[in-house]
């Protein structure tokens, strides 16, 4: 409502002075966000290939926690 009441004050005060009234428009490039993802994405992937494997972590060779199930038959 606000936006609203400051555009009518805005077309009634250019039409007191007698200037003409410009559309409200916002230009949006819709390619904009893609390319800043992109450009977020080489950045990160970047910054993770230069970082050093951390050697206090190890790699997991076996898990207990899961039960093999058979497999389902299709028909």
């Amino acid at each position: 409502m606000l936006v609203v009441a400051l555009w009518g004050i805005r077309y009634v005060w250019a039409r007191l002075t007698g200037r003409p009234v410009s559309p409200f428009i916002v230009r949006i490039d819709p390619r904009a966000g893609f390319k800043r993802m992109y450009r977020r994405a080489g950045q990160a992937t970047a910054a993770t290939q230069a970082q050093p494997v951390r050697p206090d972590r190890r790699e997991i060779f076996d898990v207990t926690d899961v039960e093999p199930k058979p497999p389902r038959s299709r028909l």
